[in-house]
């Protein structure tokens, strides 16, 4: 993730994937957090390799509402487990950055943390699970 001192109230930045040595994939990062399991479960299809969100269409009412919560279905079980490694990398860098896992949990675990992630739910997850002590 790459971020930018005037990027405004986006505190997350950009996702940024390197494909093939030289192009890139870039997507806003908010989103490519948003990223939800259909109801239905994934219809036996991978994806590629891809950045999460990348394409993702959002639903209708995205377009139609500027404050909706906008979130897009993930596509296969290969790019939740993509989204998923991307929160654990960032839990992992937060941990370091705040000089270790128990003092990153004295921000990251308080109750106003936690239900701010409430609207991207993998990343609500795993936090979640980091903040109880599971694998």
């Amino acid at each position: 993730m790459v971020t930018n001192p005037d990027q405004g109230g986006d505190s997350f930045g950009t996702a940024v994937r390197r494909k093939n040595g030289f192009d890139c994939q870039l997507e806003e990062s908010l989103w490519a957090l948003s990223g939800v399991v259909p109801k239905g479960g994934y219809n036996g299809t991978d994806s590629d390799d891809l950045l999460p969100g990348i394409d993702a269409k959002p639903p209708k009412e995205c377009n139609a509402d500027p404050n909706a919560i906008c979130t897009y279905t993930l596509r296969s079980a290969r790019e939740e487990t993509i989204l998923r490694r991307l929160i654990k990398d960032g839990i992992q860098r937060a941990s370091k950055a705040y000089g270790s896992e128990q003092e990153f949990k004295k921000k990251a675990c308080v109750p106003s943390a936690l239900s701010a992630n409430a609207n991207t739910p993998i990343l609500h997850e795993e936090l979640k699970k980091f903040c109880s002590g599971l694998p």
